[in-house]
């Protein structure tokens, strides 16, 4: 499961070929529940999540391989341009200063786009192709079209 700070997903299930499994299920990493990434220690060794709003737990990155998670929302810096593949925006993690910003760029919230580059990152939307550097793409949370 590819992890990034601030993403969230939706566990599917929890395949216990390790026995993490039982553990995960222990500590209420349960099927059905919405869990989010807060931070990834040195080396992504260690991931502090936090499950359905509730306690912060933190997990070996190993024990997160034992999940299969449906994408909710990820930071734009975590992707890769894929050929079709859409995304909304569905909140900005920055100031009132970066929020002005991306308002004066026609970038709001709802915003449909395609990534055309990565290097900075070049959002295709319907009012033409905007550029985004690597930082403000790490305070741009989006969420797959289906």
């Amino acid at each position: 499961m590819m992890i990034a700070e601030n993403m969230e997903c939706i566990i599917k299930s929890v395949n216990d070929s390790s026995g993490f499994g039982e553990r995960l299920i222990q500590m209420g990493v349960l099927p059905g529940s919405k869990m989010r990434i807060v931070r990834i220690g040195f080396r992504g060794s260690t991931v502090e999540v936090v499950v359905d709003e509730g306690q912060s737990i933190a997990l070996r990155s190993k024990e997160l391989d034992v999940l299969d998670c449906r994408l909710v929302s990820i930071p734009l810096s975590a992707l890769t341009p894929e050929q079709g593949k859409k995304y909304r925006i569905k909140k900005f993690s920055g100031g009132q200063g970066f929020l002005q910003k991306m308002n004066d760029r026609n970038v709001r919230i709802s915003t449909i786009f395609e990534i055309v580059d990565d290097h900075p990152f070049e959002l295709k939307t319907e009012n033409g192709v905007i550029a985004v550097g690597r930082g403000e793409a790490e305070k741009i949370i989006v969420e797959p079209v289906d």
